[in-house]
């Protein structure tokens, strides 16, 4: 995303918080959104087996269409219903599931 939006972003201290603290907070010198909390899905998960929950799903809600919208918007009808496809069977791709930048995890109370 940054690469694509707003390049001064990218560099180490940006890089570092987001591994390591996983937060950034909105005023913060490497701050490039709002504030936000990064994690994986593993975390997701480690965070939810503490509670009395069975997990049902755990998707990734928009997969690479926040790089690639612009190309996205160009497809006719035909070439969208397959890009679509595409999306929804691999949202619960476990190998690429840390890819999207948006997650659910569906679960229901015990």
């Amino acid at each position: 995303m940054l690469a694509t939006r707003d390049n001064s972003f990218i560099r180490n201290s940006v890089i570092e918080k987001i591994l390591h603290e996983g937060v950034i907070f909105e005023g913060d010198e490497d701050c490039f959104w709002t504030d936000a909390y990064f994690t994986s899905p593993d975390e997701v998960e480690a965070l939810m087996k503490q509670y009395d929950v069975t997990a049902s799903e755990h998707v990734g809600t928009d997969g690479i269409s926040h790089t690639i919208h612009n190309d996205v918007d160009k497809l006719d009808a035909s070439q969208f219903e397959s890009w679509m496809n595409y999306h929804l069977r691999t949202c619960s791709e476990r190998s690429i599931l840390g890819l999207r930048s948006h997650g659910l995890f569906i679960c229901q109370k015990n």
